[in-house]
């Protein structure tokens, strides 16, 4: 359905048949994880533990998370269009970036009018949330579900559309306190406060009042109702989560980067000079990373083109092993708090004393930046990060809630346009015809996967003696590659892998270098050396007074590797593959949490 507007026109979309189909296929419903009420309320770092989706849904219902953001749909493009689009919060990541649903598209020169984007879509969405969807299980009963779109992530700009509040750079601008902006030199600049008054739902009702009343043009950073308050069950202020990828990420991260490697900044102290620099980009050349880690490390040098996984691996497994002895101390250890405190927070168990001790240290990473930095770098990006941690206690997860998969949708979403002409009805046609195919060609949830082995060789000489205490009959050939499904290992014996390394896994017993894969039957096992972890990676800081401790990394592992005496573990036990890297002290597994970016 096309409906016109004032800066352009929308094509409605159907979100309730695309949720129904969904629920309807075997596969994806196997998938989907119901609340368990009775779950631990003292443990974060899941969609489900946040306390708005534990007030708001229960073990029979389901939950949304909305997105909109501009899209060029040609670089030399004047117009964009803006997709609406929702995500079924209970499916595992790879689901989720599959099946993200547009609800409408929005094509025209300028951003949308967010209250016409929301009349566009608020009927179905208050539909599903009182009403809930009928959908047919796999023993032809009719099963009734609601689900309640509860979540919203937007970046800086986008999210003021949606508020109705004012801009970044406005003041009291930020959504989730009152904080007051300060000018200085045409830069708006968020000094720190440990103390501050934070945003509720109540007050922001009485403000849209305050503004109805007195025909103001805004009052507390507010501009008036917010268009997205038309969905039932979403609480402006709580529901509309702070982005790790935007506002930390692309906000945070890049920032820091850009500051240290800049030539203008060559005379201040936290400067990495170009020796340094090219020592840096030196071992970024030598980490071959496996393929759950996609992107190969750039030079520091293309940092502007960076993209947001690229910082978000730099800031989580880059920094704290390689910046260490490239750059002054006391900045090395102010980033440090950043690394530990998003790495913690984007754990998939978060205790309550986990949230406190980031909320401390993000509280003096903000404080510490104007001694540091100066006031300029006092960004609204930089403030947002004290709102990090109740962010999680509310909503759960910043890996579950973030941009990542809704840009990625809009990238998918722009691949689909052939033409200049009715640019949002060629994505609302295709984007229909797309999710036609994917649900149709998701497999049986009972098929399995076969275990696929190449490089076939004689079994090598060495293993024989090894292999005899575990098999009476011996296998004959050797295996060099191991493919289960969409996960890929390698051994030591393939020869081919120049600028991946796919041969060190966590398993159920630690990690382990494979050395080459053998079939057994059904069964397929892994002969490696093991590479038994030393301990966590570890930075010492000293708190407000002057007590040392120690902040450790719990997802970067000092491990050897002198080890000659040989394992068998079957395949089934591995966990994962893992990041492995090397400087001139240390060697170190790196266990890859950041799946969420790519």
């Amino acid at each position: 359905e096309e409906i016109n507007g004032p800066r352009g026109y929308y094509v409605k979309m159907d979100p309730i048949d695309r949720l129904r189909r969904m629920l309807e296929n075997p596969y994806i419903n196997s998938k989907i994880k119901f609340y368990e009420p009775n779950t631990d309320e003292s443990s974060y770092g899941t969609v489900d533990s946040g306390s708005l989706y534990r007030e708001r849904i229960n073990g029979k219902e389901l939950s949304l998370t909305f997105f909109s953001d501009g899209v060029k749909p040609f670089k030399s493009s004047h117009k964009d269009f803006w997709p609406a689009l929702l995500c079924l919060n209970e499916l595992d990541h790879s689901l989720k970036r599959q099946f993200v649903i547009p609800a409408c598209i929005f094509f025209g020169n300028k951003s949308p009018d967010a209250k016409h984007m929301m009349f566009c879509i608020k009927d179905d969405l208050n539909f599903m949330a009182s009403n809930g969807i009928d959908w047919q299980n796999d023993q032809n009963q009719i099963v009734n579900t609601k689900i309640k779109t509860i979540y919203g992530v937007f970046d800086s700009m986008a999210k003021p559309l949606f508020l109705n509040m004012l801009k970044p750079r406005g003041h009291k601008s930020c959504p989730k306190c009152y904080i007051e902006t300060v000018y200085e030199s045409k830069r708006a600049i968020f000094y720190y406060s440990q103390n501050l008054v934070h945003r509720t739902s109540e007050e922001f009702e009485v403000c849209t009042t305050m503004i109805e009343q007195n025909n103001l043009s805004d009052y507390n950073g507010i501009k008036g109702q917010a268009p997205i308050s038309t969905i039932d069950f979403y609480d402006p202020i709580e529901s509309s989560v702070i982005d790790l990828m935007h506002a930390v990420d692309l906000g945070v991260t890049r920032r820091f980067f850009l500051l240290w490697t800049d030539s203008v900044n060559k005379n201040k102290p936290y400067y990495i000079d170009r020796k340094n620099r090219e020592s840096l980009d030196k071992l970024f050349g030598s980490i071959k990373p496996p393929t759950n880690l996609p992107r190969a490390l750039r030079s520091l040098s293309e940092l502007a083109s960076f993209k947001a996984n690229e910082f978000n691996s730099l800031l989580l497994f880059i920094f704290p092993v390689f910046f260490r002895h490239f750059m002054n101390k006391i900045y090395y250890d102010h980033f440090y708090l950043l690394s530990f405190s998003i790495s913690t927070l984007t754990s998939k168990s978060i205790t309550d004393a986990d949230l406190k001790l980031c909320d401390y240290f993000l509280n003096r990473f903000v404080k510490d930046i104007q001694i540091l930095y100066g006031n300029n770098e006092l960004t609204f990006n930089m403030h947002l990060l004290l709102h990090l941690v109740q962010s999680v206690r509310e909503s759960g997860s910043l890996t579950d809630l973030n941009s990542y998969i809704f840009e990625n949708t809009n990238g998918e979403l722009r691949n689909l346009i052939s033409g200049t002409n009715n640019v949002g009805k060629q994505i609302a046609k295709k984007s229909e015809l797309l999710f036609t195919a994917q649900i149709n060609l998701l497999i049986n949830p009972q098929t399995t996967h076969n275990n696929v082995l190449r490089h076939r060789s004689t079994l090598d000489d060495k293993y024989k003696t090894f292999l005899t205490s575990f098999f009476p009959i011996l296998p004959t050939h050797q295996f060099a590659t191991f493919t289960d499904g969409k996960k890929y290992f390698t051994s030591k014996y393939y020869k081919r892998e120049k600028k991946q390394f796919n041969g060190l896994v966590s398993t159920i017993n630690g990690f382990l270098f494979i050395e080459c894969f053998i079939q057994k039957d059904e069964d397929v096992f892994a002969v490696g050396t093991l590479a038994p972890p030393i301990g966590y990676f570890s930075n010492e800081i000293f708190d407000d007074f002057g007590n040392p401790c120690q902040l450790q990394m719990k997802n970067i592992y000092e491990i050897e590797t002198n080890s000659e005496e040989f394992t068998l573990i079957n395949t089934k036990q591995i966990l994962d593959k893992c990041l492995f890297v090397e400087t001139e002290q240390k060697k170190y597994c790196i266990v890859i949490n950041n799946s969420y970016a790519f």
